[in-house]
């Protein structure tokens, strides 16, 4: 007889799917990845996050979730605003995330099984945690037979010039250190438009040497941001970004005009 323990998943894969709620949300998800779910379910993933997908969006704004996962925050930011763009290139999340948004019927979400950066072309994605579609996929981490996929790599204005979407009004990004490549290729753009930006922060990822330059593009690439916010909404000077709270965790910065 199996552990009681495994039980919970075996049931929630034979009803084909895990009922839940996420900020009041009503949903039905994918049953392999249910403890997470409960998780999330009671605010213990990210709550800052979802809390303001809430309170920042609004029903006629296009959205961007670039880092999408298995679909947490792209479901949420769908059912605050008019159209969310949604970006996953590791082919497990992918297809979760492609689950997800079916079961639930999303239908105002645009999904793409591609990474952005500067460089374009098929590139390796690895895990940072060992294994494909567990959240930590990067083009930061080494390559290794476990966790390695192969990924097509757009860059922001290629992707623009290609799905030429009407409008951008709020971008998250959350790619696992690839921000430090992708957000300066795209200082040109967020100068011209200015959307509202949630940014996570991965310098730990980087050589401890390399992580200061790192964030100095970051803060250059910004520069057109009036205003920086911390997880606590506490404004804060770009400068903070470069202190070892922000250099030697993980973090999420919201950049507003």
């Amino acid at each position: 007889m199996r552990p009681f323990k495994t039980l919970p998943g075996t049931l929630f894969r034979a009803l084909g799917h895990y009922p839940t709620r996420l900020r009041g949300l009503r949903l039905r998800v994918d049953p392999n990845h249910w403890r997470f779910w409960r998780k999330a379910a009671g605010g213990q993933w990210e709550p800052e996050t979802l809390a303001l997908l809430e309170e920042r969006l609004a029903p006629d704004m296009v959205a961007c979730d670039i880092g999408a996962w298995i679909g947490p925050t792209t479901i949420v930011a769908a059912r605050h605003c008019r159209h969310v763009y949604c970006f996953e290139p590791d082919s497990t999340a992918y297809a979760e995330l492609l689950h997800n948004l079916g079961l639930n019927r999303v239908a105002n979400v645009t999904p793409f099984n591609i990474a952005l950066s500067a460089t374009e072309g098929l590139r390796s994605l690895a895990s940072f945690g060992g294994l494909p579609g567990d959240s930590r996929t990067s083009l930061l981490a080494a390559p290794d037979e476990a966790s390695s996929v192969r990924a097509l790599c757009l860059s922001w204005t290629h992707w623009l010039a290609l799905a030429r979407p009407p409008r951008v009004d709020f971008l998250k990004i959350d790619i696992e250190g690839g921000e430090f490549e992708l957000v300066p290729s795209m200082a040109s753009y967020l100068a011209a438009h200015r959307p509202l930006l949630l940014l996570s922060t991965h310098a730990p990822y980087l050589a401890p040497a390399a992580r200061a330059a790192a964030m100095r593009a970051l803060i250059a690439a910004l520069a057109c941001y009036r205003n920086c916010f911390d997880e606590n909404r506490t404004r804060i000077p770009p400068e903070a970004l470069l202190e070892p709270a922000a250099t030697e965790r993980f973090r999420t910065f919201l950049f507003t005009d």
